[in-house]
């Protein structure tokens, strides 16, 4: 097979920043060619440097929706590119390594129970309807939850619990360890969206009537706000006329 030779020039951390995003561009056209590359397998860079991990199939269906990749690099700081079921990271070195963390905790937590999760970069709601996890509209929500929040939203199984009864959603990133005052408001967040798919899911939305349904919710919402700063504004003119 012919093969060409893709020369990246500059300093040495935009070098790797191109590289994710050069060998995503392969690989999504040339599946598996990451793997048959000796020469990138063979690298781990101490300082700042590229490596490359395997994500379960069906999370490259739904990237699209979740953006996992944006999620990746806002939870852990390193750069994150996707395509045909790999990952492709650069960054430092302990942040490549946080990033292949999460990227295990991802991966089991589609089919199992995901253990030691009780860490300072984590927030967890427990007890969610299994259901849920595969609504589309909740899936990119919670990813623009995630992403705006600068952590990585994930499922796994509630401990014990082989009979899928219940999931537990994980949000987790360094920002949430070192801004632990996040947590309450990032979990508010996440429970009003489940709340809601609960509701789209009764109806039976479509993703869709679910968007058209959110949207209107919002608006009016905006306009309950808009009123309420209204009348109080009014209030205190009479005040002071008065």
């Amino acid at each position: 097979q012919k093969t060409s030779e893709i020369a990246i020039l500059g300093e040495p951390s935009a070098q790797a920043l191109a590289e994710v995003k050069v060998r995503s561009i392969v690989e999504k056209h040339h599946p598996g060619f990451a793997e048959k590359d000796v020469n990138f397998n063979n690298q781990a860079a101490a300082g700042f440097g590229v490596e490359t991990m395997l994500l379960e199939s069906e999370l490259e269906l739904i990237e699209s929706r979740i953006e996992l990749a944006k999620q990746l690099t806002g939870a852990t700081g390193c750069s994150v590119e996707i395509a045909a079921s790999r990952a492709f990271i650069a960054g430092m070195k302990t942040a490549r390594a946080l990033c292949q963390e999460y990227i295990c905790w991802v991966n089991n937590g589609l089919q199992s129970h995901v253990p030691g999760l009780k860490r300072q970069d984590t927030a967890i709601r427990c007890k969610v309807d299994p259901e849920l996890m595969d609504l589309p509209w909740l899936q990119q929500q919670l990813a623009r939850l995630a992403i705006e929040t600068s952590s990585v939203a994930f499922w796994d199984m509630e401990e014990g619990d082989t009979s899928s009864a219940s999931r537990r959603l994980i949000f987790a990133g360094t920002v949430i360890a070192v801004r632990p005052g996040v947590v309450a408001g990032l979990l508010a967040k996440a429970d009003a969206l489940i709340s809601k798919a609960e509701e789209y899911k009764e109806k039976k939305l479509s993703f869709e009537e679910c968007c058209e349904a959110d949207k209107a919710a919002r608006k009016e919402q905006a306009e309950e706000v808009k009123g309420l700063f209204t009348n109080r504004f009014q209030e205190a003119w009479w005040e002071d006329r008065n």
